[in-house]
Order: C-alpha cells, then structure tokens, then sequence
C-alpha cells in the first residue's frame, strides 16, 4: 500500500516544499485584482464616466476622484 503514486512523487520530487506559498501570493493578488476592478466598476456608475473612456474626460466634475481610483486599478497592473 503505497501513500502516493508514482506521478505524486515525481511532482512532489520536482516542485520546492514551500511552492505553496506562490500560489497564495498569486492568489491574493488575483483577489486583490478582482477588488479594484469592481471598485473602478462601481466609480464609473457613481461619476457617470462610460466606457470605453478609461480616466474622466478633463473638466469632469468628479474627475479627481474616479480617476484616483482608476489609477489605483491601473497601478497595481503595471509590473
């Protein structure tokens, strides 16, 4: 009666015992990803900014704060 398998213990042979913890981190930043994306969503109903503009037109009137959470979404993207 053997505990893993052949396949199992080839993979776990391969991959470092800590290699969970990358997937966590990619994880938590798909998490935080998905978060900002519907906060930007939520700002664009709120300030009534419509697609495909990606910041408020200049001269909008809440164009400080929509663009302010739209470039938190876009920061987080540029790696």
């Amino acid at each position: 009666n053997r505990a893993l398998s052949t396949h199992q213990q080839e993979m776990t042979s391969l991959l470092p015992r800590d290699y969970g913890y990358v997937f966590a981190v990619l994880g938590g930043s798909f998490v935080m990803n998905m978060y900002l994306m519907f906060n930007v969503v939520g700002a664009r109903k709120k300030y009534g900014v419509e697609y495909p503009a990606l910041y408020a037109p200049a001269g909008h009137k809440n164009e400080f704060e929509f663009n302010s959470v739209q470039r938190a979404h876009q920061n987080t993207l540029e790696v």
